[in-house]
């Protein structure tokens, strides 16, 4: 979120309908709509809801297959950016 706010605010106001304001704001609204969206569809949110392990993470970035390079659109992610997000997703936390 916090690489381009005004992308997650717009968003949320066109996806989800968030009224105008703040952007942060709005951005974080954008984003706990979301995750109440893919719970509504029964979406696994956590790696514990998926059935899988913090310790499945070095494999799991192996597959991706980055060998030194990176991935992404709107923030590029190396194979380390990549296990830090996975293993947020291993911390179980509710929605």
């Amino acid at each position: 979120m916090n690489a381009d706010i005004p992308r997650f605010a717009r968003f949320a106001s066109k996806v989800f309908g968030v009224a105008d304001g703040d952007m942060t704001a709005m951005a974080k609204e954008g984003i706990r709509r979301s995750r109440e969206w893919l719970k509504s569809l029964n979406m696994p949110l956590t790696f514990a809801e998926l059935g899988a392990k913090e310790e499945d993470i070095p494999a799991l970035v192996a597959k991706l297959g980055l060998n030194g390079n990176t991935l992404g659109g709107l923030v590029q992610l190396n194979d380390e950016d990549v296990a830090n997000i996975f293993r947020l997703a291993a911390q179980s936390r509710e929605a």
